[in-house]
């Protein structure tokens, strides 16, 4: 096989992939109603943030994103806490199968409003951007130009990047999960949850 029939295989193969993955989205999100609802009555587990990076996550970091991110959320009240879900990608990109299956994790944890704000690297969300997963952020931000394709908040300039236990991370930005996905369980607990992941983006672009 020559170079350009190679090249022309590898895209029909992630064209058959990012099908799959929608088809993944769809039976994620069935498996998250039925999630929700046997947790009525349980326990509050920790409202989980995603992260998407190309790449290595360390546990420094991961700490380091945790304890800022308790820092703003401590005086809200709400129970339970909050907790990371690391969806480290593999630095081959497309060309490696375990890339698709953590798009469709990442995906169905989204659509379902398992989690309602994401951390994510570029690379990630060039590859995830057109599932419709995320809120339209430049009518929630008029002319803030951090927004970056409408639909991320850079992270570079925030107060939420700044200190000692920020160096070194990965140049991320924040996403918030569409309400518009039909695929979302709008009962009471997820409509409140959803609300304080709003207030707690709002919280970080205000800088604290």
């Amino acid at each position: 096989m020559d170079r350009e029939e190679h090249k022309k295989q590898v895209r029909q193969d992630n064209k058959r992939r990012f099908g799959m993955l929608v088809v993944g989205v769809v039976v994620a999100a069935m498996l998250g109603l039925v999630c929700y609802y046997t947790m009525e009555g349980q326990a509050k587990e920790p409202d989980l943030v995603a992260v998407a990076v190309k790449g290595y996550l360390s546990v420094e970091q991961q700490q380091g994103l945790t304890e800022r991110l308790q820092e703003y959320t401590a005086k809200s009240g709400r129970a339970g806490g909050i907790a990371l879900q690391v969806f480290e990608f593999p630095v081959d990109g497309t060309e490696n199968p375990q890339t698709f299956e953590l798009l469709s994790e990442l995906a169905g944890c989204i659509s379902t409003g398992k989690t309602d704000l994401v951390l994510i690297e570029w690379y990630v969300y060039d590859l995830i951007k057109g599932a419709g997963l995320f809120e339209d952020l430049s009518k929630r931000y008029p002319d803030d130009p951090a927004v970056t394709d409408g639909y991320l908040y850079r992270m570079e300039d925030t107060g939420f990047m700044q200190g000692g236990q920020m160096q070194d991370m990965p140049d991320l930005y924040l996403a918030l999960r569409s309400s518009r996905s039909e695929n979302m369980n709008k009962n009471s607990k997820a409509m409140e949850k959803y609300s304080y992941m709003q207030e707690l983006l709002d919280q970080i672009v205000r800088g604290g």
